[in-house]
């Protein structure tokens, strides 16, 4: 029942990612999803569950009775036709899945179960990792790296619909004046390595990525090592820090030396109490800050598109309601990042400033970013960094080739990759200078860049 329900409503069979995005999200995200959904399925799809369920109950109705002996011949006739029609279609069901797919109920809850596994064994092996850095010792910094360094991570946004990237609507007026600045990169040709938080994130955040064997209860995340280094961490965000279950994220986030969540601790209905911009109003005061890394996690373009923009940027009124509603939430997100920058620009000890998306979004159908209903536009994401006078100086020999490779093909998995070299951070786990932007070994191109972790080639 759960498989044709979900084939009604989505028209697409479901997976072990879908399960796992249920697993790890709170009940006010599932019902954003389901009002995004078409009513008409969801109303065939309930209805049919309840005839369903009623034809059931109605049987074992019968089945009771007969068994106490007060059914007359004729309805002992219909019990048997009915227990043999319900024994007909079980076995048909049964028989045509594994038909297909092997038994895919199977196989299904036994890919989520291992996917599950994989992310508590990160958890469980913080402490081993943590071991091993202290065996290291204090990773070194290369001279003149340190200092303050932002990382922006945004949400659901694709660069199909940002003026920056060329569309055709003024939604990112900022960010367009923004690139013109002297060290500021706008890569064109950035991806996501999967189209949910959860997986995207996981890989970003740890040098876990889709091109090497790291197993992910070994992977060390950007904060593990950023703080190895001597670097102060902040996490300050605006998602809710559990759903109803824990995330890889929030185990990620826990290791930051200051953490501020705008949303609560714990919940299984958390709405988002806030707009974007209140992560510029909740950050500490950095002026005594030389050697740190804040990380900003937005709420950006999540659904729903019209709870993530205050009403004076309800600039787009377009007949296609829910891409205006969209380009009004990527147009706020615009402001948002103006407003984070503003907070380091002039300090003196500012570095470097990058804003990526975790993975894009498919408003014009209301798709989403449901990776049964997988297209390109849900892998497209922004990538743009900006680096200070004093680091371009200092860094030429990196700065560069970031200059060289911004038209090249790169996937957010590599993220973490990114940060260490540009934070010059020495000694950390990585050996990969072929996946590492910046560095002139970089190699990535359309023929060997990957999304959905692996599944699928990225195409332009």
């Amino acid at each position: 029942m759960l498989f044709w329900i979900y084939y009604i409503v989505s028209h697409h069979y479901l997976r072990s990612d879908i399960i796992l995005a249920v697993y790890q999200t709170n009940l006010k995200e599932a019902i954003d999803y389901l009002l995004t959904q078409n009513i008409f399925s969801l109303l065939f799809a309930f209805l049919g569950s309840l005839l369903i369920l009623i034809f059931i109950g109605y049987v074992v109705r019968i089945i009771c009775i007969s068994m106490r002996k007060r059914i007359e011949f004729a309805s002992r006739r219909y019990l048997w036709g009915s227990l043999i029609l319900t024994i007909f279609l079980l076995f048909l069901g049964v028989k045509v899945t594994y038909s297909f797919v092997g038994y895919e109920p199977v196989r299904i809850m036994d890919s989520f179960k291992n996917s599950v596994k994989r992310y508590t064994s990160f958890a469980k092996n913080r402490q081993e990792r943590m071991q091993y850095l202290y065996n290291l010792g204090t990773l070194s910094v290369l001279p003149e790296h340190k200092g303050i360094y932002v990382l922006v991570i945004g949400e659901s946004t694709a660069r199909d619909h940002m003026s920056v990237y060329g569309y055709r609507f003024d939604t990112t007026p900022w960010m367009s004046q923004f690139v013109k600045e002297p060290g500021t990169i706008c890569f064109k040709k950035a991806y996501s390595n999967y189209v949910t938080t959860v997986p995207v994130l996981t890989y970003a955040l740890t040098d876990k990525n889709q091109y090497n064997s790291v197993s992910m209860a070994q992977a060390y995340s950007l904060i593990e090592v950023a703080a190895a280094a001597g670097f102060d961490t902040y996490w300050i965000s605006n998602q809710e820090r559990y759903g109803i279950f824990d995330t890889p994220i929030a185990e990620i986030a826990s290791m930051a030396n200051h953490q501020i969540w705008l949303n609560g601790d714990v919940g299984e209905y958390i709405r988002s109490n806030y707009y974007d911009e209140e992560l510029a109003d909740q950050t500490p005061d950095l002026k005594n800050a030389d050697n740190a890394l804040i990380v900003y996690h937005l709420m950006g373009c999540h659904q729903l598109y019209t709870e993530r923009y205050p009403f004076k940027y309800q600039k787009f009124d377009r007949k296609v309601s829910k891409t205006s509603e969209y380009d009004n939430a990527i147009l706020y997100t615009d402001y948002v990042v103006s407003r984070l920058y503003d907070l380091v620009k002039d300090n003196p000890n500012f570095q470097g400033f990058i804003y990526f998306s975790d993975h894009g979004e498919e408003p014009d159908d209301g798709t989403a970013h449901e990776p049964t209903e997988f297209s390109n536009q849900m892998t497209r994401i922004p990538l743009i960094a900006h680096f200070s006078e004093r680091y371009r100086e200092n860094h030429s020999y990196l700065f560069s080739p970031l200059i060289d490779q911004r038209s090249s093909y790169w996937t957010n998995d590599l993220l973490y990759n990114f940060m260490v070299e540009i934070m010059g951070i020495q000694g950390a786990p990585m050996e990969e200078s072929n996946l590492t932007l910046g560095n002139i070994a970089y190699d990535r191109t359309k023929d060997n860049s990957l999304t959905m972790h692996g599944e699928r080639r990225i195409e332009s």
